[in-house]
């Protein structure tokens, strides 16, 4: 049994029980059943509390056939650079699940500081598929280094910027594909945003909408999955995401999605980091990361959205309380804000 931990949840541990890998001769191959639980996840809790998802050897299987079909990677030697834990649903997939169906080879090291990402690359045999997140591959394209045997790069966990992406190619010299998905479906679809913003299905996969309810179904999943996201669905299958049904808000009877506005704030000048949220007094704050004035900020701000979702507060914080792989931990960031109000109020 492999217990992941998508959330803040510590002391959890990662293991391989005796369950699933009995004692056996050295030269037999264990047969394992399809529908035997492998993992435990739990979901990061970004949008109510963490919850433990049981996954089969068969969803895996199924699931990295597809991905890597659909990415033509199948048939690929490539080397996996991770610097995403198998203790998340996007590095367990693409680190351990990917190359146990294909012909891609797992690389052991985890590299972190862009400078060990560059040298883990230089030292493998076969050129390498990157798998990182939005936030890690920033890092790298700010270290301005030189980069090489890298076949393509592979990103998760966030939506990427256009201008970020084009960063990224330019860069590495690679194409950027992204993946899209939760650890309640696995991945169930990829995009390279530099050719086209909207999101490819896998092959089978399918989304419906049912009154304000969006499902995904068919491919690697037995039964439908609701969605914590708000799609724009195409007839060919091909979808954009709107962003999560928390994320959406209604003020002065104008509609904004924080997600679009996160992206806004991302591809200003001088902000390293930045996130919008609904206050409680039906107001949007935000906080930013970055060498940036404020006043400077809101200009900028004004030229792209509407004055009713500027940011009132506007605080500039030294980073943001994010996990390993680049996702808010919601219950820090709440307490940062609550010592940011404080601070405010009583100066």
């Amino acid at each position: 049994l492999c217990i992941t931990d998508n959330s803040d949840l510590k002391n959890e541990a990662y293991f391989l029980s005796s369950t699933f890998f009995s004692e056996c001769d050295v030269t037999d191959t264990p047969i394992l059943d399809p529908e035997q639980i492998v993992s435990i996840s739990f979901t990061s809790g970004s949008t109510g509390r963490p919850k433990a998802i049981a996954k089969t050897l068969r969803e895996f299987q199924h699931g990295a056939q597809l991905a890597t079909q659909q990415l033509d990677l199948e048939n690929k030697n490539l080397t996996v650079v991770a610097t995403v834990p198998p203790q998340h649903m996007y590095g367990l997939e693409t680190s351990l699940f990917w190359p146990l169906y294909s012909n891609l080879v797992i690389d052991s090291g985890k590299p972190f500081f862009p400078v060990d990402i560059r040298n883990q690359l230089c030292s493998a045999d076969a050129p390498c598929l990157l798998v990182a997140t939005p936030r890690h591959l920033k890092s790298c394209v700010e270290a301005n280094l030189k980069w090489q045997n890298i076949d393509r790069i592979l990103s998760s966990t966030a939506p990427m910027s256009l201008k970020l992406a084009e960063q990224i190619e330019d860069s590495f010299n690679a194409p950027l594909y992204e993946i899209f998905g939760s650890t309640e479906t696995l991945s169930y679809a990829s995009r390279r945003l530099t050719q086209n913003s909207q999101w490819q299905p896998y092959q089978g996969i399918r989304i419906r909408q049912q009154e304000q309810q969006f499902f995904v179904s068919g491919g690697h999943l037995e039964n439908p999955v609701p969605l914590d996201d708000q799609f724009l669905l195409e007839e060919s299958g091909d979808f954009s995401v709107i962003g999560r049904s928390a994320d959406l808000v209604k003020i002065a009877g104008k509609r904004a999605s924080i997600l679009q506005l996160n992206n806004i704030l991302h591809s200003i000048e001088g902000v390293k980091d930045g996130v919008f949220y609904l206050t409680k007094q039906e107001r949007l704050g935000a906080l930013v990361v970055g060498k940036i004035a404020k006043k400077q900020l809101l200009n900028e701000l004004k030229q792209h959205i509407d004055p009713i979702f500027l940011p009132r507060p506007l605080y500039l914080v030294e980073q943001l309380p994010r996990n390993e792989v680049g996702k808010l931990v919601q219950s820090k960031f709440e307490q940062l804000i609550q010592q940011l109000n404080r601070a405010r109020n009583n100066p």
